[in-house]
């Protein structure tokens, strides 16, 4: 490689929307490497010539690209978009995103996704309600902690990919929130990091969890918040009783031996179901109290609700009267209905395209 592409790569950055759309074609597509970079790299030349043929050829049709440039270098190339960049980012603001056989292509970090994201919601002309843009961000950062990732392109069929490996975790992004200053969306970005989860599994699970525990001002019904897919702990009797060497629950509440299961269209085969039954045995033995639900149990407000109420009848049980009647009152009157309406349908993805 010429000691000028070298300078073409440590310069030409993809910034918002089009950092998001190559990471999660990296996540989807599986053959590409996302290596963080724990020091900036330092501006040199800009150059936009090479970038549409490279994203173009190389990591997948991402549309017409947007550039991150210097504050000094603010030149327009008519194939890209381009983002007058801050003077000052944290440590960890990029990663470099590579592929067999093709230049690799430097990115902004998942972290700063999620601040460019947050900040696009806040664009004036979006008229995003400001309790909507926390919990959309608050998906976005769940999906970037977990296991599954929404394609680059929203196609049918390509929507969501599943087994990847998480691209952030939430020390990485609070370390990061922290030491930020001066970027458009931080204050929003901060207070989306403080609902969302690790280690999600899919986008129903997501939904779940953020609809349960998120507080009623951003639409969710205020409980308490579950791990998920977390090992359990076995003793060695239990062990005995088990027809499962391992168990890791969509979403547990520990303290009140609760389990939420999320059955999807995969669990409708007769051995999906021998295996679903013995899994509810398992959890009996170990005196966890499971509901399985299906997207049914999800797909409206007064279903999601209603799910509210029944784990909140099975904290009753250890949790004291006070907390209970706190999580009741939050459920019946703690959102405004088109609030929580509002707030299913971007994280079910359905309806006006306010999702990210």
């Amino acid at each position: 490689m010429s000691s000028a592409d070298s300078v073409v790569d440590m310069d030409t950055r993809l910034t918002y929307p089009s950092s998001l759309a190559l990471i999660r074609q990296a996540r989807c597509r599986g053959v590409m490497s996302i290596v963080p970079l724990a020091d900036n790299p330092e501006w040199g030349l800009v150059d936009h010539r090479p970038i549409e043929q490279e994203v173009m050829l190389g990591y997948g049709s991402l549309g017409k690209p947007r550039i991150l440039v210097p504050k000094n270098n603010r030149t327009y190339a008519g194939c890209v978009d381009t983002r007058v960049c801050e003077e000052i980012l944290p440590s960890g603001s990029f990663v470099r995103i590579t592929r067999g056989g093709y230049r690799y292509v430097l990115s902004e970090s998942p972290a700063l996704i999620v601040v460019r994201a947050a900040a696009e919601c806040q664009a004036v002309g979006r008229g995003i309600p400001d309790s909507l843009a926390v919990m959309a961000v608050a998906a976005l950062i769940t999906e970037l902690c977990g296991t599954y990732s929404f394609s680059a392109t929203d196609q049918i069929g390509e929507e969501c990919c599943f087994g990847r490996e998480p691209v952030l975790s939430m020390s990485e992004l609070n370390r990061y929130l922290s030491e930020a200053r001066g970027i458009r969306g931080l204050r929003l970005a901060r207070r989306a990091a403080k609902l969302a989860f690790e280690n999600s599994f899919s986008p129903r699970e997501t939904c779940i969890a953020l609809m349960l525990c998120s507080p009623p001002c951003y639409g969710g019904l205020g409980l308490s918040r579950p791990v998920l897919n977390s090992p359990l702990t076995f003793t060695d009797h239990q062990r005995t009783l088990l027809w499962h060497e391992s168990m890791r629950p969509d979403l547990f509440w520990e303290l009140y031996r609760l389990v939420i299961e999320y059955n999807g269209g995969t669990h409708d085969s007769l051995e999906s179901k021998t295996e679903d039954d013995r899994r509810t045995l398992d959890y009996a033995v170990c005196g966890i109290e499971v509901f399985t639900i299906r997207d049914s149990d999800i797909s409206s407000v007064l279903a999601m609700e209603q799910l509210g109420r029944k784990c909140v009848e099975v904290m009753s049980r250890t949790a004291r009267k006070r907390l209970v009647d706190s999580f009741l009152r939050r459920i019946e009157s703690g959102a405004k209905p088109e609030v929580r309406e509002a707030a299913l349908d971007v994280l079910l993805r359905r309806g006006r395209r306010v999702w990210l």
